[in-house]
């Protein structure tokens, strides 16, 4: 506490009593180490590598590196993926175009053979038609017809016996008319052909004026002669 102590000459003069000093456990304490490492303090304007981000350039400065060498390497993949797909696709075209031939070709052989049946069949059946319809009043020109549709061993034959054919149809006044029943191909290869062909003719003659009803069963081959059928034998088939 402050004590007045009075000094010479009147003045008053005040007195601090000394402060004691703290004491040393107050005065000075005891710092412990930490368990955990520090990391040493750096220098004022010292940046952190990491921080700062300076390795990030050189990651930048690598990846087109990679990029390009990954583009090499890519190229020759792709290049012979173009290719195997170009072939793939000109086998496809030409295997396309191959089919459309065979298939057209088969085709066309397939409409030719049935052409060639029709017209084969029809001349069986018109030349049948000429030897079953014969008349004494027609029959010079019953042949010539007969003769221009054949071809073969059947013209030479008939050919050579034209004449007695023609003076019997004559003398019998023979008027025979005839009609097809049913005809059909057996078989066609090439230029040949075979056709049965049934048919009916109601024949007249100086022995039977009220005429006869007559059915024939005949064998028709033929034969490709330019672009016409031509009957080349006729046999009776009973």
């Amino acid at each position: 506490m402050a004590e007045d102590v009075a000094e010479p000459g009147g003045a008053v003069a005040v007195k601090t009593p000394a402060r004691e000093p703290e004491e040393a456990g107050t005065a000075e304490r005891t710092v412990k180490p930490s368990p955990y490492p520090r990391e040493p303090e750096r220098e004022a304007g010292t940046e952190d590598p990491q921080a700062s981000g300076d390795e990030e350039p050189e990651a930048d400065d690598a990846a087109p590196e990679a990029t390009d060498e990954e583009e090499r390497e890519a190229r020759p993949r792709r290049f012979k993926l173009y290719v195997t797909a170009m072939s793939v696709l000109a086998l496809l075209a030409v295997a396309a175009v191959i089919l459309g031939a065979i298939l057209g070709s088969a085709a066309l052989k397939s409409r030719r053979t049935d052409s060639d049946r029709a017209a084969a069949l029809a001349s069986a059946k018109q030349e049948v038609i000429n030897l079953l319809t014969i008349s004494g009043q027609t029959v010079d020109t019953d042949v010539r017809s007969l003769l221009d549709g054949a071809t073969g061993q059947f013209k030479s034959d008939f050919a050579g016996q034209q004449d007695t054919f023609v003076n019997v149809v004559k003398q019998q006044q023979v008027i025979s008319t005839g009609d097809i029943k049913s005809a059909g191909i057996v078989s066609l290869s090439g230029d040949s052909a075979k056709a049965l062909v049934a048919g009916h003719a109601t024949v007249k003659n100086t022995q039977s004026p009220q005429g006869e009803e007559r059915n024939y069963r005949l064998s028709v081959d033929l034969r490709r002669s330019g672009d016409r059928w031509l009957v080349a034998q006729v046999e009776f088939v009973p």
